[in-house]
């Protein structure tokens, strides 16, 4: 008894269940209705028992106790099949976003594909907000983001590495000669600001209101969709703006644009790696993690 009993029809009979409709089972599993129901009726005849009471689409007694054991063997056998297909997988796709995907990937993954020629990357640059939605909805299987403001129960977080914000000036700025600034002078000045949804804007304006300041308390002459667009539109002199040190690391070597602080502030800006509990990941991309861990 049993013996011929398959992973299709525990899985019908489970979807059936959790769903307590066959058409809404069906659609699910990419199947016709009647086919969804002739697994349940087959699954019946081999137990020599009702499992589900067809007026309410409900389990009986006996399905049950069936249902909770279909289901986790169910589970378990599309883990393994989503196991062994990711198993030769050799194609990454990893989501930054602007500051990680900018200054601090392209070293490590080059280096990594030094290592691993055979694994191919595509690598995907947007903001936090993007990255995590992309990473959550399976779209992207690794993430390399800014602020969570509100984790996902179904995503791995993992501290990566920080960086601070700085006020970033021109070279002959009337500030150039300081080191740090107070909130209330950057009301004085054309302000530069990052578009909405990266982690970088998140965290200023959050520390500025701190301070009493909001957004209308800014001269806001633009906002732009890069780190690169802001530098460049700093050193033409267009205004001021908050930026990652790592950013402009370049540009202080070559004394093209001033760092400053400021005061009473406090900007670092932490990054991590994310991806979903719930996914099984690639062997490149478990490699791939456990380089960028190290």
């Amino acid at each position: 008894m049993g013996a011929d009993i398959s992973f299709k029809q525990l899985e019908a009979f489970s979807t059936v269940v959790e769903h307590r409709s066959f058409s809404i089972a069906a659609d699910k599993l990419g199947l016709r209705q009647p086919t969804v129901s002739a697994h349940i009726t087959h699954l019946e005849k081999q137990l020599n028992t009702k499992l589900l009471d067809r007026t309410k689409n409900q389990p009986t007694g006996q399905g049950r106790i069936f249902y909770k054991h279909a289901s986790f063997i169910a589970n378990r056998v599309k883990q393994m099949l989503s196991e062994v297909r990711l198993s030769n997988n050799n194609e990454i796709t990893i989501g930054a976003s602007n500051l990680p995907g900018t200054y601090l990937l392209p070293e490590l993954l080059n280096a990594f594909r030094n290592k691993y020629p055979d694994v191919k990357l595509h690598l995907k640059l947007s903001g936090s907000d993007e990255i995590i939605k992309g990473v959550s909805e399976g779209k992207l299987e690794i993430g390399v983001v800014g602020i969570i403001a509100t984790p996902s129960r179904n995503l791995a977080i993992k501290y990566l590495s920080a960086d601070n914000l700085v006020l970033a000036v021109p070279q002959k700025h009337r500030w150039s000669k300081r080191n740090s600034v107070t909130a209330q002078e950057l009301k004085q000045e054309p302000f530069l600001l990052r578009e909405k949804g990266s982690a970088s804007r998140k965290l200023f304006m959050e520390r500025l209101s701190s301070k009493g300041l909001g957004l209308n308390d800014l001269n806001i002459v633009a906002e732009l969709s890069s780190n690169d667009d802001i530098k460049e539109a700093v050193k033409r002199k267009l205004g001021v703006a908050i930026l990652p040190s790592l950013a402009i690391r370049n540009e202080i070597k070559s004394h093209s644009l001033k760092a400053l602080r400021i005061t009473g502030i406090s900007l670092s800006i932490r990054m991590y790696l994310i991806h979903r509990k719930n996914r099984p990941l690639s062997s490149a991309a478990r490699n791939l993690l456990s380089w960028i861990k190290n």
